[in-house]
């Protein structure tokens, strides 16, 4: 899907500290980026080196090329998004040119969008998962990290194939582990094979969002968690749908439409106020 709409910044946004949400973020960029420098510049410069290399062009050629691309390109394919159609909206993702460079950049910040994907990898370790997937999950980053951290089975769910072949590339270039890299139309090959899954701002990007989560809550094992973000009122905003914003405030509602049970988790002390965990009742 896009690159992230979560707020970056500071401890507002999370109730734990500076120094623990910083923490958080350096292990998940080490478990997604393991050979990289440590410090924020090199990490950086490390980003757009890998990026430029699976495109076969120069760093300078690459940056260039990336500036609000989604942004651009969804102007092409959705010239009205008050009236986007489920055909727009289908042929830009299966035909415009993904933002690889700002879906991976996003992760060698300090921030809310990297502090709370490594917090589905210490949720999913807290629950002692044994099979993990991120559903909408773009270049990868959270399974790579999952994959790196020893998870047994690790499934990335994405509609672009770009952004699967940068994932699949990036992971072999890294010698990361391989996850199961998959596309998010029929997923009744995976049904009820999940421990814990994850995603993250993808429900206001996606059509059909009563039948997203019907298939979310159908990949989960009895007893499966979700760990789920979304940004349903944050409209107009580019690949997010005028028609999803009727879900903002009722989120509850959704979830509980399609047998979640809202619950909370032990030891974590996040407040977030987009982000949810969802158990599938045993």
């Amino acid at each position: 899907m896009s690159a992230d709409s979560t707020p970056r910044g500071s401890s507002r946004q999370v109730s734990d500290s500076r120094q623990q949400v910083e923490r958080a973020c350096r292990e998940f960029q080490r478990l997604l980026l393991p050979s990289a420098p440590s410090d924020a510049e090199g990490l950086d410069r490390f980003a757009v080196s890998l990026v430029a290399e699976w495109r076969g062009l120069s760093s300078a050629e690459t940056l260039a090329m990336e500036p609000n691309e989604n942004g651009r390109a969804w102007k092409a394919f959705v010239p009205d998004e008050d009236l986007a159609t489920a055909e727009q909206v289908g042929r830009y993702y299966a035909e415009s040119r993904r933002p690889v460079l700002s879906e991976l950049r996003q992760w060698t910040r300090i921030g809310a969008p990297a502090y709370l994907r490594w917090l589905s990898i210490d949720v999913a370790r807290r629950l002692r998962a044994e099979s993990v997937f991120d559903f909408g999950g773009s270049v990868g980053a959270v399974t790579s990290a999952a994959a790196s951290a020893g998870f047994p089975r690790v499934v990335l769910f994405e509609t672009s194939k770009e952004e699967l072949d940068f994932a699949r590339w990036r992971d072999a270039r890294l010698g990361i582990p391989p996850p199961e890299y998959a596309g998010s139309g029929d997923l009744s090959g995976y049904s009820g094979q999940f421990d814990f899954g994850s995603c993250f701002e993808v429900l206001e990007h996606v059509w059909d969002v009563e039948g997203a989560v019907q298939a979310l809550y159908g990949l989960l094992k009895p007893g499966g968690v979700l760990m789920l973000t979304c940004s349903f009122g944050l409209y107009p905003h580019p690949e997010h749908l005028k028609r999803n914003v009727r879900h903002h405030g009722h989120e509850l509602d959704l979830f509980r439409d399609a047998g979640f049970q809202p619950v909370t988790i032990a030891g974590v002390g996040i407040r977030y106020p987009t982000m949810w965990f969802l158990r599938k009742p045993a």
